[in-house]
C-alpha cells in the first residue's frame, strides 16, 4: 500500500511540474495574442478533453510529459494568420519559448522558500575537522566560514560537496573567514579514502541553521535554485566530456522510483518530513527540467529559442520547411534517447528487485 501511495505522489509531483512548465508557455502565448489550439497534461490518448473558446484542454493516458500546442506553430504551407505563433515578432516568440523554463525556475524558488522556512539551510560553516585530513593540515578550523570555492561564492555547505563531486582528486581553493573576521585563502587537495571509495578533505558541516529574516529567506531560496541549476549544468558538461556514461541518465520511471525511495526513508519521521522530502525532490526536478529545456538542441525549447534569436539577428525569417525538418529530426533523436533511458531505468529496477 505504501508503495502505491509513493508512486501516486511521485506521478502527481512529476505531472504538476510539467503542468507548471506548460502553463508558462500558455500564459506567455496569451500575453502576446498567440492562439493556443491544445493544452494537454500527459501524452497519448485523451482521457478527458474539454474545449473552451479556441483551446482544447485535455488530460492524456500517459502521465509523463505534456504540451501547449500554439496556433500555426509548425505550419509552413498555409498563409499566416494574426494569431499564429510564427506571425509574431522574434522577440515575442523567444519570450514564449523560454517562458516554460522560467516557470520551472519560479516553481523551484517557491518550493525553496518553503524548505528554507521549515528546515533552515546548511550555511557554509565548518562544524568540525577530521583529524589528519588535508583540511586540518591546511590550517582550517571549526567555526570558519567558507566564502568561496575555486573562486565561486559559497552560499551553502553543499557548494563544498559539489566541488568534491565534480573535481575529485583535484586541488580545491577555499577562501574563508575566521571567527575573528580574518579572511584567508588555502588550497586543499582531497585525500582518497579506500574504505569509503572516495575523495575527502575532512571538512564536516556545522549542520542546518534557521533562517528568519525575510530578505535572507528570499536570498537562500534563490540560492537553492542557483545551486540546482549549477549542478544540472555541471552534469551536462560531464556527460558531454564522457566523464559520465549515458547509462547513468535517469528517466521518468527512474525518477518515480527515486521519489518513492525517498518517501520510504522519510516515512518513519512523519508526514511533515515526507512532504518536505517531496518538496525537495520537486525543487530538484523543476530546476533540472528548466535547464534541460533550455539546452540549444533541436526540438527542445532552447534549440527553438536559439533559431528565433538567429532570425532576429539576420532580420529575416528562416526557411520554415528546413526549420521544421531540423526540429523533427531532433524530436526523433530525443525520443530514441528517452527510450534508451527508459530501458536502462527498467533494467536497474529489475536488477535491484532481483527479478
Amino acid at each position: 500500500m505504501h508503495q502505491l501511495v509513493n508512486i501516486i505522489l511521485a506521478v502527481l509531483l512529476f505531472g504538476f511540474i510539467i503542468f507548471f512548465h506548460e502553463l508558462g508557455h500558455f500564459l506567455a502565448a496569451h500575453l502576446f495574442g498567440v492562439g493556443v489550439d491544445s493544452f494537454s497534461l500527459g501524452m497519448g490518448p485523451k482521457i478527458i478533453a474539454k474545449k473552451r473558446g479556441d483551446t482544447e484542454y485535455a488530460i492524456r493516458a500517459v502521465p509523463f510529459g505534456g504540451f501547449c500546442a500554439m496556433q500555426g506553430e509548425d505550419e509552413s504551407k498555409r498563409e499566416l494568420r494574426p494569431g499564429d505563433f510564427t506571425a509574431h515578432a522574434p522577440w515575442q516568440r523567444f519570450f514564449i519559448l523560454i517562458a516554460g523554463a522560467c516557470f520551472n525556475f519560479l516553481l523551484a524558488f517557491l518550493l525553496g522558500l518553503v524548505l528554507v522556512m521549515q528546515t533552515g539551510v546548511d550555511k557554509p560553516y565548518i562544524g568540525q575537522l577530521m583529524p589528519g585530513m588535508p583540511a586540518e593540515e591546511a590550517g582550517l578550523k571549526a567555526g570558519d566560514r567558507i566564502l568561496a570555492v575555486n573562486g565561486s561564492k559559497a552560499v551553502f555547505f553543499r557548494d563544498v560537496s559539489m566541488a568534491l563531486r565534480f573535481h575529485a582528486g583535484e586541488p580545491i581553493t577555499f577562501r574563508y573567514e575566521t571567527p575573528a573576521g580574518e579572511k584567508r585563502t588555502v588550497t586543499v587537495t582531497p585525500k582518497y579514502l579506500k574504505e569509503q571509495d572516495g575523495y575527502y578533505t575532512g571538512i564536516v558541516s556545522a549542520g542546518s541553521m534557521p533562517v528568519k529574516n525575510p530578505a535572507e529567506l528570499v536570498y537562500y531560496a534563490a540560492g537553492e535554485v542557483g545551486l540546482n541549476i549549477r549542478m544540472a549544468i555541471q552534469s551536462v558538461r560531464m556527460l558531454v566530456k564522457g566523464a559520465v556514461s549515458p547509462k547513468n541518465l535517469t528517466g521518468p520511471v527512474g525518477i518515480v522510483q527515486a521519489i518513492s525511495e525517498n518517501m520510504d526513508a522519510a516515512r518513519p519521521y512523519g508526514l511533515r518530513v515526507m512532504l518536505l522530502s517531496l518538496f525537495s525532490f520537486g525543487l530538484l526536478l523543476s530546476a533540472n527540467l528548466g535547464v534541460m529545456n533550455l539546452l540549444p538542441l533541436p526540438a527542445l525549447d532552447g534549440g527553438r529559442a536559439l533559431l528565433t534569436a538567429v532570425e532576429a539577428v539576420i532580420r529575416r525569417p528562416l526557411n520554415r520547411k528546413i526549420e521544421a525538418t531540423v526540429h523533427l529530426t531532433g524530436f526523433v533523436l530525443l525520443m530514441g534517447l528517452m527510450l534508451y533511458v527508459l530501458w536502462n531505468d527498467i533494467m536497474r529496477i529489475v536488477q535491484h528487485t532481483g527479478f
